[in-house]
């Protein structure tokens, strides 16, 4: 089972039945409109069959809409802070907490690959490796600006500060993908590891540090507490980013592949209002708590469905 349908699948009915009510663009397309049908159809009669065909046929429709030449794949999310200094690291722990429940919730299979936390709050950076058959097909989307609205408890008069927190999504790289880091190219520095709470993991420098100088790209690893498969591991970190900006020259060239940027703002949580909004399907709801607490997949199925 892929990771999409997997997700789609412990939709509580409610959410499905929400879903094919909403008029999504995939719904647009013929497979889409069929499935509309069929479900209005059948929804009166038999409401449970007609929503279990629904979850079942939902994977089929959001892969012949998809773009992703590698949805296929495994995946790596990483995250750090936008603007909003303390409050922007504090607010990248909290989403780093919302996808490891999320994924832990679904028995998802990950590996923290990097946890970044600052002296005073939150952390710098953080890197998730999500595993499983479409893992980059559904994280994808979430690559872009988090933003946050809420009064700032590192603010002792209490004023409504914003903050962004910065996804990140990239392919995991494969033994066929060609490409190739010359030695040259590559500036390596070595720092002590930490690890989730902020607990000192290993007092020797077995964080790998790796920077594209022709790029800029810089990759961190502190999976281990051996600093040569930190390394190895850092490349591989190293040339999954490269394959996705290969994969974005060819885009921009061809005008004809869906590309994110991380400019763009994936959604809003209002902490004031208890709201969150999603600015890709318009989509706004109560649940912030939940949300937060790792109940996601009603948001990443509908932004797919929501994807042109």
């Amino acid at each position: 089972m892929t990771i999409l349908s997997q997700i789609i699948q412990s939709l509580e009915n409610r959410d499905t039945e929400t879903l094919i009510q909403s008029d999504l663009p995939a719904f647009e397309a013929e497979k889409g409109k069929e499935l509309k049908e069929m479900y209005d159809l059948f929804a009166d009669s038999d409401s449970d069959q007609a929503i279990q065909e629904v979850k079942n046929q939902l994977p089929v429709i959001i892969k012949s809409q998809s773009k992703q030449k590698y949805g296929e794949r495994s995946c790596i999310l990483s995250l750090r802070p936008g603007q909003g200094g303390l409050d922007a690291q504090d607010w990248t722990d909290i989403l780093f907490s919302m996808y490891t429940k999320f994924l832990q919730k679904l028995g998802i299979s990950f590996t923290v690959l990097e946890y970044v936390p600052d002296d005073v709050a939150g952390i710098t950076h953080a890197a998730i490796q999500i595993n499983g058959n479409g893992a980059y097909e559904v994280f994808a989307h979430e690559e872009g600006q988090h933003r946050l609205e809420r009064k700032s408890p590192f603010n002792n008069k209490g004023k409504m500060q914003t903050s962004h927190a910065i996804v990140t999504v990239t392919p995991l790289i494969q033994s066929q993908d060609k490409i190739i880091v010359a030695e040259k190219d590559i500036e390596i520095k070595m720092a002590r590891s930490s690890g989730p709470g902020g607990q000192n993991v290993n007092k020797t420098e077995t964080t790998v540090i790796l920077r594209h100088t022709p790029t800029g790209i810089v990759v961190r690893n502190s999976q281990t507490r051996s600093q040569l498969q930190n390394r190895q591991y850092a490349m591989i970190m190293l040339q999954s980013e490269l394959l996705k900006l290969e994969e974005k020259k060819r885009a921009n060239e061809m005008s004809s592949f869906a590309v994110n940027t991380n400019e763009q703002t994936i959604r809003t949580y209002d902490f004031e209002l208890q709201q969150v909004k999603d600015h890709l399907s318009q989509y706004k709801t109560s649940k912030l708590s939940a949300i937060l607490n790792g109940e996601l997949g009603f948001l990443l199925v509908r932004r797919l469905l929501s994807a042109k």
